[in-house]
């Protein structure tokens, strides 16, 4: 039985990766067959003993599931497995009959409750793994680490190495591992079976195949159960006699998956680096701060926090800056006094706003609201530099603030949907060279850490020691695990490339399309159309010195690149270059003499002109 914490500790994996896609490795013999290495960096599930293949610890799962009830009772389990999660840190899910022998061996072990009766043919399949978990006639894991996949919030799950295929049973036959001899106190596992269940092993042929029907008829339970939920499972397996599920090749699923982890690459239990305010900051003693508050609020950053963050702001000298989160606006006034930004702080409208809505009192996260926010920067010397806005960040409007931010600071509701949402939206509105700033990492928020443990996988982000802050900066550099990402784009093509950072653009994501385009110009350097891609990228978030050198560059490649010359051509009127403007749009015209591009543009320095030679003639007067 689970007992309330326990319960509670399972709640907070509900809709984690809500939305998202995950790969479920079982022990088939069909992963010899596999190259599982392709799906490091997905969230993949490893069950039982996968740790004994030979390539666990470099691919690392993301979680482990282990329910046999022999197992937990073995040492296979004491000696061998716990260990080596243990060590690697690998969230766990183990039947509650371990709990008696192993206890609570480390923090991120977690048991469920699974049985192996009544069966799910009869009782139903759960998908609540707060509660129990039904058994199945061939004890099959898998069907233990869908309802935990289901929990998770995952819409697309992949199975690979799910053989359903048990031919004689023998051991070398039945799993990936064979006679497991590399492994005695698994060898001694397998042999315990035999001896407990003499009878499954004498009709070899007639028990196989009529595991592979159960298994079958068990797994179609499961599969209308999931259809419900709009769950979508794929067997990705090679071979094997699992028939329910659709099936998708295991490399066009890994090849089309690849995409989606650069774009949102996620592993929930990540440990963000450390590293002290000094190293972060070398000047850190000489940096000369302002307006700290001793004598700060419940709800209110600690001094010591206070005086890193704004040593923080100082260094980073920020023309703008947003706040999510203002609650009494002491933050926002430091933010202001420690730079000569423009402050925009955004919080929930207060009583009397037409746009006001009680806050939810039992929810501990939400009754921590003050009944006017921003009253303490309202009152401030920096006022004139403060805009509250106010609304809701899951429905706020932020588009008009993508790309134009210094630094972002991030200290608003700490649930980890909102934690994400809000994160998101801060990587759209920070410049390529912006900073983020997160308060609140620490235990007493547990949403805040995983948020940005999964954010972690995509971006490079630093935990600041001894506090609960956390820092991004486009200057320290964007994606960690650089190589996988490279290996990653190496799959794929020009034009797919292009695509792919053309859809970030789109959706104002300048900060990962600007890494996305750079790596791949490593791969290919005369790409006109990535070139392309980079200018509008260095255009849209105002570097246009490095876009004009862009547009150039494309230029030398393709002299005759009409979105090239039209982009020259733009800049030289927007900097007052009329005489080069036309230089680029008579070479436009010559070779498309109805680019309409280019005619526009004339038609803005005709305006131009006419406005100049009017302003000329009052002069005059």
């Amino acid at each position: 039985m689970l007992n309330k914490k326990e319960i509670e500790r399972l709640r907070d994996f509900y809709k984690l990766h809500e939305g998202e896609s995950c790969w479920i490795i079982g022990n088939g013999p069909s992963i010899n067959q596999t190259n599982l290495l392709t799906l490091k960096g997905s969230v993949t599930f490893a069950v039982n003993a996968f740790i004994t293949h030979k390539n666990f610890e470099r691919l690392l799962p993301t979680y482990y599931v282990a329910t046999n009830p022999r197992l937990m009772r073995s040492d296979f389990l004491k000696d061998d497995l716990i260990p080596r999660l243990q060590k690697n840190d690998i969230t766990c899910f183990l039947n509650c009959e371990a709990k008696p022998i192993i206890g609570h061996p480390y923090e991120s072990l977690y048991y469920i409750e699974t049985t192996e009766s009544p069966l799910i043919v009869d009782a139903g399949y759960n998908l609540d793994i707060t509660k129990r978990l039904h058994g199945t006639r061939v004890s099959v894991v898998i069907q233990a680490v869908i309802p935990i996949a289901v929990y998770m919030g995952f819409k697309q799950i992949f199975l690979v190495g799910c053989d359903n295929d048990y031919k004689d049973l023998s051991m070398e036959k039945a799993h990936f591992y064979g006679t497991a001899e590399h492994c005695p106190n698994l060898l001694k596992l397998n042999n315990t079976a035999r001896e407990l269940y003499p009878s499954y092993f004498i009709k070899k042929e007639t028990t196989a195949i009529q595991n592979s029907l159960d298994g079958n008829e068990e797994f179609s339970i499961v599969y209308r159960e999931v259809k419900k939920l709009g769950v979508k499972i794929y067997n990705c397996t090679k071979g094997g006699k699992l028939e329910v599920f659709p099936r998708l090749r295991f490399e066009d699923v890994v090849k089309k998956t690849t995409l989606n982890r650069i774009i949102l690459h996620s592993s929930p239990l990540r440990k963000i680096d450390k590293c002290c305010a000094e190293q972060l900051l070398p000047a850190y003693h000489s940096i000369v701060i302002s307006n700290i508050d001793k004598n700060f609020d419940y709800g209110e950053m600690p001094v010591y926090e206070q005086e890193i963050l704004c040593k923080l702001i100082k260094n980073q000298n920020p023309k703008t800056i947003f706040e999510i989160g203002t609650f009494q606006g002491a933050t926002t006034t430091h933010l202001a006094a420690n730079s000569d930004a423009i402050v925009y702080t955004l919080d929930l409208p207060p009583k009397g706003h037409i746009d006001y809505h009680p806050p939810d009192m039992n929810d501990p996260e939400l009754d921590v609201y003050p009944d006017q926010p921003g009253i303490k920067h309202f009152s401030s010397a920096y006022a004139d530099r403060i805009t509250q806005l106010y609304g809701d960040t899951r429905s706020f409007d932020y588009s008009s603030y993508y790309g134009q931010m210094d630094i972002v600071f991030v200290d608003g509701c700490h649930h980890y949907d909102f934690v994400l949402r809000d994160s998101l939206n801060a990587f759209k509105m920070i410049k390529p060279d912006g900073m983020i700033i997160w308060h609140d990492y620490a235990d007493y928020a547990p949403g805040v850490m995983k948020a940005l443990n999964v954010i972690s996988e995509r971006y490079s982000l630093t935990h600041i020691e001894g506090t609960s802050l956390v820092v991004y900066s486009g200057k320290w550099g964007e994606i960690d695990n650089k190589s996988e990402i490279n290996t990653s784009i190496s799959a794929y093509s020009e034009t797919e490339l292009f695509n792919m950072v053309q859809k970030m653009i789109d959706e104002k994501n300048f900060a990962l399309a600007r890494t996305t385009v750079s790596k791949s110009l490593e791969m290919f350097p005369a790409s006109v159309n990535l070139l392309y891609a980079k200018a509008k990228i260095n255009i849209e978030t105002g570097h246009i010195d490095e876009a004009q050198i862009t547009l150039l560059k494309i230029i030398e490649i393709s002299p005759e690149n009409l979105n090239a010359l039209n982009g020259l051509a733009s800049i030289e009127i927007n900097k007052g270059n009329i005489e080069a403007a036309i230089e680029f749009l008579r070479d436009i015209l010559i070779l498309e003499p109805n680019n309409q591009a280019a005619l526009a543009l004339i038609s803005d320095i005709k305006t131009k002109l006419l406005s100049l030679s009017h302003a000329k003639k009052e002069n005059l007067y």
